[in-house]
């Protein structure tokens, strides 16, 4: 009996799984400054917890990394999401209405002015939207008549071992 109930357990959940997709986005940009700033990065966030169209916040971030070389950026600098305080990025996944940002890596700071522009010095930068690519990944789970059977399985087996006790 006991390998018999062990057997169905094992059969139903392998025949019932669904597993579920979770991705991890990572949106490519680039920036062009007035004062010959050339530059990109990367935006990267979970679209479980912010799901496409709409707005991802700097706390949603998973990472941010940016590069400014020329210009005022001088011979390059670099900035990640924990040196950033500010993220506009409207309309997940390729930010039809804004991506800003406002960072601050100890040496040079740029903050977001208005969609799309940041001043950095004398210099005004343009990020501009890139391309979206997505990491799928398979989250095992069970459908609702899974959860069923699994639940009435599991209670088969609970009787079955209280009835051993008891005789």
């Amino acid at each position: 009996m006991k390998k018999m109930l062990k057997s169905a357990i094992v059969a139903s959940v392998a025949a019932i799984s669904m597993p579920a997709l979770a991705a991890i986005q990572t949106h490519t940009f680039t920036v062009t400054g007035t004062g010959g700033e050339t530059g990109g990065g990367t935006l990267v966030w979970d679209d479980t917890v912010t799901a496409s169209g709409n707005t991802l916040s700097l706390a949603n971030a998973t990472s941010i990394s940016i590069t400014i070389t020329g210009g005022v950026a001088g011979a390059g600098q670099s900035f990640t999401k924990a040196q950033c305080t500010f993220l506009a990025a409207n309309s997940t996944p390729n930010f039809a209405l804004d991506l800003n940002f406002g960072c601050n890596n100890g040496t040079t700071s740029f903050s977001g002015l208005a969609p799309y522009t940041a001043t950095y010095g004398a210099s005004t930068l343009t990020w501009a939207p890139g391309t979206t690519t997505a990491t799928t990944t398979s989250v095992p789970t069970l459908n609702e008549w899974g959860m069923i059977l699994l639940s009435g399985l599991m209670a088969a087996s609970t009787l079955v071992m209280m009835r051993r006790k008891q005789g």
